[in-house]
């Protein structure tokens, strides 16, 4: 069921959110809720659709966190690690821009003017489509999900028929992307989480359901490998993928401190240490 976002009696509406959410949950967590555009682009919209207020077209991003599914949390190098391109619509440029920006210099130091020169647009297609730069921000936290997993579920390690292999090889992907400007290989998320977490409820939530979602798609191999050679009680697939994104996060912090890569070398190889030793492998340290 279609539930068009604009007052009544609009010709038509500019986006759409789908599926009809049952009800507001206290945690704002709508899975499946997106947003959608309409068939007629924003560039032909008539006089009377333009006139139209910011926030009718924003309710999707008022209202859920997205609630990310583990296989979303996809990296494609080439929208994540460069600026935005000057292809697309004139959200997914900002979106685009917003990533780019904020990993290179942070949230708050960012402004809206800064977004719509890097993004081509002008500030009326920034309002147009998000209420506010927190409302981009959050927006953006998904944008990063969505075009960042695409990197790991597509990378040589997932071959390997061993679950715990996949894991070591997903630890060595990390180490071999780790290259470059700081800003090319830290995350989206995690820099909007730490910076934003006590100012903004909607960047939080959101930034932090992308990092607990490739997280669990790390406990999907772990949960193998538990399975197939144990782990002391209480360890489980999950709270290693979170264990693993708190040693990269934490090193991304140390990196941009020292404006160079190797904590996060450092931190990948006692990581992978760790993990060998835990599942009685330490042969291969």
């Amino acid at each position: 069921m279609l539930d068009h976002v604009g007052p009544p009696g609009a010709r038509k509406p500019l986006c759409c959110i789908y599926p009809k959410p049952d009800s507001e949950t206290s945690s704002h967590s709508l899975a499946g809720l997106r947003l959608a555009p309409s068939k007629m682009a924003a560039g032909s919209a008539r006089r009377e659709d333009k006139a139209l207020p910011p926030r009718c077209f924003l309710g999707a991003l008022r209202i859920h966190i997205y609630n990310i599914p583990t296989g979303w949390y996809v990296v494609n190098m080439e929208t994540s690690r460069t600026a935005p391109k000057k292809s697309g619509d004139a959200r997914t440029k900002l979106l685009d821009a917003a990533v780019a920006l904020v990993r290179k210099q942070g949230f708050s130091a960012t402004s809206v003017d800064q977004l719509c020169a890097m993004a081509g647009v002008t500030k009326g297609a920034f309002f147009h489509h998000f209420a506010s730069k927190d409302a981009l921000g959050a927006a953006a936290a998904d944008h990063w999900t969505d075009t960042s997993s695409g990197l790991f579920l597509e990378a040589e390690y997932n071959r390997h028929q061993d679950p715990l292999d996949r894991y070591l090889g997903y630890l060595d992907f990390r180490d071999e992307i780790a290259t470059g400007e700081v800003a090319e290989f830290t995350c989206y998320a995690g820099t909007s989480l730490q910076e934003c977490y006590g100012s903004s409820d909607a960047i939080r939530n959101a930034a932090y359901q992308s990092i607990a979602g490739h997280s669990a798609r790390l406990a999907e191999d772990l949960d193998k490998a538990i399975a197939k050679y144990g782990a002391p009680e209480g360890v489980t697939g999950m709270s290693l993928g979170l264990y693993t994104q708190a040693a990269l996060q934490g090193a991304f912090i140390l990196a941009k401190g020292q404006d160079d890569a190797a904590p996060v070398h450092d931190a990948i190889a006692h990581l992978r240490r760790y993990v060998l030793m835990l599942f009685n492998r330490e042969g291969e340290i």
